[in-house]
């Protein structure tokens, strides 16, 4: 017998079997079946309806005039913040796109520093000084002066010192370390991997740091939502915000040195047309690859609104930026 003659065979009795056990007057199991059209209809299925589509709420009237200025204004990357919905009321691009920070990486620098220092305590300058790199602003510290954390915190975020935020990390770098003897070098590094790190532990999706005062890396970035959150964390920090909201102060150093040092930011420059009475200052910042930077905070009763401009080309139009997209947030 052909192979496929016999595998028709075993189909048809397969068939006959079956309809032993389906046919309308054969029995299954010793009961009667009753024949299918016969049987009760089985229960219409519930259908339940479908609910109407959720609509996404469009643009805020804050947004749409945010971005109409936006769209017009010098800078590379541009948002403001709003602390009292904590979120980002505007961002010209992506909330984590890779920006420079500049000088505005201070900022960060001395939060971390003040976790480890305390604001009394006296520092020497030494070697670290060296690390400075040519055309760093200064606040015209040398070696052997002896000044508060306090003091060297405000050098940083008044005249932008990155003298200041060298002795800084290389003081606060030893506390990480442990070792008060560790070399200026490795002191620096310590805490450079700590802002990483606590980076890391606060939250910061896209940053990364290579030194303490924003002088440019390639492998030195922030993004808008980063920075955001640290100028959220310096508005809280009693010693940094009270510095990055003064324009200027006369200094001496605990070793006698006397200086006078001047705020670049003219937001809070009385003496500027880009004054502003509820600015409470934060950071400016520039190098050739990050262009001119802003970060700016304006104070309302129950918030603040953070204004980050990067990349501008012009020095002053970001103060004028800022202060529209300020007030777009607070319509007359």
């Amino acid at each position: 017998m052909k192979a496929n003659t016999w595998t028709k065979r075993m189909v048809a009795a397969s068939v006959g079997m079956a309809m032993l056990f389906t046919g309308n007057s054969m029995t299954r199991l010793g009961k009667a079946v009753q024949p299918e059209e016969t049987q009760p209809p089985l229960p219409p299925e519930t259908v339940m309806p479908t609910p109407p589509p959720t609509e996404e709420p469009g643009p805020s009237e804050a947004q749409l005039a945010c971005a109409a200025i936006a769209e017009n204004a010098d800078g590379r990357h541009i948002f403001v913040w709003d602390s009292g919905l904590g979120e980002m009321v505007y961002c010209s691009g992506e909330e984590d796109e890779t920006l420079y920070p500049a000088s505005i990486t201070k900022l960060y620098s001395a939060l971390v520093a003040l976790m480890y220092l305390d604001p009394a305590e006296t520092i020497t300058a030494g070697e670290e000084l060296a690390f400075m790199q040519p055309g760093s602003s200064r606040a015209y510290i040398s070696r052997g002066c002896r000044l508060t954390v306090e003091m060297l915190i405000e050098a940083m975020l008044i005249p932008s010192g990155n003298d200041a935020a060298y002795v800084v990390a290389a003081a606060a770098g030893r506390k990480i370390a442990g070792e008060d003897t560790l070399d200026a070098s490795r002191a620096v590094e310590e805490f450079v991997a700590e802002m990483n790190r606590m980076g890391s532990e606060l939250g910061l999706t896209n940053s990364h740091f290579m030194n303490p005062d924003g002088y440019h890396n390639e492998a030195h970035y922030m993004c808008p939502k980063d920075v955001a959150l640290v100028a959220a964390l310096a508005l809280d920090q009693p010693v940094v915000a009270e510095y990055m909201a003064l324009q200027q102060d006369s200094v001496t150093f605990e070793s006698g040195e006397h200086i006078a040092w001047y705020n670049t930011n003219h937001l809070i420059n009385p003496e500027s047309p880009y004054y502003m009475e509820n600015a409470v200052g934060m950071k400016t910042g520039y190098t050739g690859e990050a262009g001119q930077c802003l970060l700016g905070a304006f104070r309302e009763e129950d918030r603040a609104i953070i204004v980050g401009i990067f990349g501008a080309e012009e020095q002053y139009k970001r103060y004028s930026t800022a202060i529209k997209l300020y007030e777009a947030c607070n319509p007359e």
